[in-house]
C-alpha cells in the first residue's frame, strides 16, 4: 500500500515560491496535486503565501540597495567630467535630480514614521530580539559571536543574491533554515537595520552633493563654448531646480534635527 509522505505546510509554501505550477510542486514533494490545491483553498495558508511572495519581491528589489550609492556616484562623476559632452552631463544632472528627489522623500517619510513610534514599543521589541538571540537565557560570549557572524553572513547573502533560495545555496544551508531564521525577531530587526544603514549611506551622499547639479548647470550655460541648445537646457533646469533646492535645504535641516533628537 502506497503511503503519502509527511509534508509540512511550510515545505509546501516554500515549494510554491520556487516552482511555477501546482503539479511541479506536488511532484517535487511527492504528494498529490489535490493536496496542494486543498492547502490553497485555506484562507490562512493563502494569506501566508501572499506575504511570502511580497517578501520575495522585496528581497529581489533589496539587492539594488547596496548598489545605489555607486549609481549616484557614477551620475556625479559624469556630470563633473568636462571632457564629456554637455548634453550627456545635463542628462546625468536630470537623472541625479530625479532620484535624489525620491530618496529624500523616502528618507523624510521614514523619519516621520520613526517619530510616531512609541519608545516603549521600540524598547520592548529590542528586548524580545535580545531574548531571541540568547535562546531565552543569558548568552555566552562565544555563542553570541557565532550567532552574530551567521546573521551577518546571511544578511550579506540576501543583499548579494536577492532570494532565500540563492542565499541558502551560497551559504550551504537549506532554504527552510533561512526561512525560519528570517522569522526570528532578532534577525528581522538586524536585517531592517542593515537596510536602513545602506539607505542612509545613499542619502548621506545625496546630502553631501546636493549643490553639485546647480554648479555644473551654471558652468554649462555661462560657458561661451557651449552650444545654444545645451545652454538652453541647462538654464531651463536651473530655473526648475532652484525652488526645489530651497525646499531640499529645509528638508535637510528637518531630517538632521530629527536624527539628532533620536540620537539624544
Amino acid at each position: 500500500m502506497r503511503t503519502t509522505p509527511a509534508v509540512s505546510q511550510e515545505q509546501i509554501l516554500l515549494a510554491l515560491l520556487i516552482h511555477p505550477t501546482q503539479e511541479k510542486v506536488a511532484a517535487v514533494l511527492g504528494i498529490s496535486t489535490a493536496t496542494v490545491r486543498r492547502h490553497l483553498k485555506n484562507p490562512e495558508f493563502t494569506e501566508k503565501l501572499v506575504a511570502e511572495r511580497q517578501e520575495a519581491i522585496s528581497l529581489a528589489l533589496g539587492r539594488f540597495l547596496p548598489a545605489v550609492t555607486a549609481a549616484i556616484a557614477q551620475m556625479l562623476e559624469i556630470m563633473r567630467d568636462e571632457t564629456l559632452s554637455n548634453a550627456l552631463r545635463i542628462r546625468a544632472v536630470k537623472c541625479y535630480i530625479k532620484h535624489a528627489r525620491k530618496l529624500l522623500e523616502r528618507d523624510s517619510l521614514e523619519a516621520r514614521v520613526d517619530s510616531l513610534k512609541d519608545p516603549a514599543d521600540v524598547l520592548a521589541a529590542e528586548r524580545r530580539a535580545a531574548t531571541d538571540r540568547s535562546g531565552g537565557g543569558a548568552p555566552t560570549q562565544s555563542k553570541s559571536a557565532i550567532k552574530a557572524d551567521k546573521t551577518q553572513r546571511l544578511i550579506a547573502a540576501l543583499f548579494s543574491y536577492g532570494s532565500k533560495q540563492q542565499a541558502a545555496g551560497a551559504l550551504g544551508i537549506s532554504t527552510t533554515t533561512v526561512w525560519r531564521w528570517m522569522k526570528e525577531p532578532a534577525f528581522v530587526m538586524q536585517y531592517a537595520s542593515a537596510k536602513r544603514e545602506a539607505f542612509s549611506r545613499v542619502v548621506g551622499l545625496v546630502l553631501q552633493s546636493i549643490n553639485t547639479p546647480v554648479t555644473v548647470l551654471m558652468s554649462i550655460f555661462l560657458k561661451k563654448g557651449s552650444t545654444a541648445p545645451c545652454r538652453l537646457m541647462a538654464a531651463d533646469l536651473v530655473a526648475e531646480y532652484a525652488p526645489w533646492n530651497e525646499g531640499v535645504q529645509a528638508e535637510i535641516n528637518r531630517v538632521k534635527a530629527s536624527r539628532e533628537k533620536q540620537a539624544a
